[in-house]
Parts: C-alpha cells; sequence; structure tokens
C-alpha cells in the first residue's frame, strides 16, 4: 500500500480514504518519535545514538534528521 497515494492524480472513494490513513500514521509516527527523541535528548544520549536507535526502531519511517526536533539553541 506504501506509495498508493503519491502521484499527480487525486485518489477518490475508498482510495481516499486509505490514502487519508496512511497520512496519519505518517503523522503519529513523526510525533512519536519526536517525543522519543525529547526523552532521549533530556536523558543525554547522543544524536547519533538517537538516530541509530530510531532507524533500528522505525526503518524506513525513521526521522531524518534529529537536530530540528529537539532545537538547535539546546544544543549550544
Amino acid at each position: 500500500m506504501a506509495g498508493l497515494c503519491e502521484g499527480g492524480n487525486e485518489p477518490s472513494g475508498s482510495l481516499k480514504a486509505i490514502c487519508n490513513f496512511e497520512m496519519a500514521t505518517a503523522c503519529e509516527t513523526r510525533t512519536k518519535q519526536r517525543a522519543v527523541i525529547e526523552f532521549l535528548f533530556a536523558e543525554r544520549e547522543t544524536i547519533a545514538n538517537i538516530h541509530r536507535r530510531l532507524q533500528h526502531v522505525y526503518g524506513d519511517q525513521a526521522v531524518d534528521r534529529v537536530l530540528p526536533v529537539i532545537g538547535l539553541a539546546e544544543c549550544q
């Protein structure tokens, strides 16, 4: 089903419902990862290790960058 909603054509009917579900799931995944990142950063986990752990758990759906989530000001 992944990638089913990509492309130039607007889906309709049940396909549109599937696409909305996929998008909600992606948003939920990012929200969960943000919480994990904030927690591990507060625990003084390294950025590289946080990213490695996210990739292990979330695979291809892991966020690409950890720094924007925790904020650059906190890293100084």
